[in-house]
């Protein structure tokens, strides 16, 4: 039983990983300060991004309403995945092209400001620097 329960733990391991992929890439499409950047700048980093969810979508479930609202078409006529081990290779191909489009647009967000260092504490009246003025 483990045999066959390890046989689809790591294809449904894949599943996750699109799941993932798919929200984190989505946060950063809808990220105001990514949306914010100009349109030369934003645009080929979301129009990227969302090529590679449509390669991952149309894999997955190319008749689901969620692909139809991306740009393009899913491929018609393609063969059909015979086996798990061919999903999971055709997917692997596009969440790679999903992880290298959330790290383009992860790049390109600005980064939080450090905070200042804490100013240096004034001396008690009554200790060495305070004394000093006597």
């Amino acid at each position: 039983m483990s045999v066959a329960a390890d046989k689809l733990a790591r294809p449904i391991e894949v599943f996750k990983t699109y799941e993932t992929e798919w929200t984190k890439l989505d946060g950063l499409q809808h990220d105001k300060e990514l949306m914010a950047m100009s349109a030369a700048d934003f645009n080929p980093l979301d129009q990227a991004a969302n090529a590679a969810k449509k390669k991952a979508c149309c894999i997955i479930q190319p008749t689901e309403r969620v692909c139809s609202d991306l740009p393009g078409t899913c491929a018609t006529g393609a063969p059909p995945l015979t086996n798990m081990g061919d999903l999971k290779g055709k997917l692997e191909g596009a969440l790679a092209d999903m992880q290298a489009a959330d790290k383009a647009l992860a790049a390109k967000k600005p980064k939080p400001a450090a905070p200042a260092a804490p100013a240096a504490p004034a001396a008690p009246a009554g200790s060495a620097a305070g004394s000093a003025k006597k």
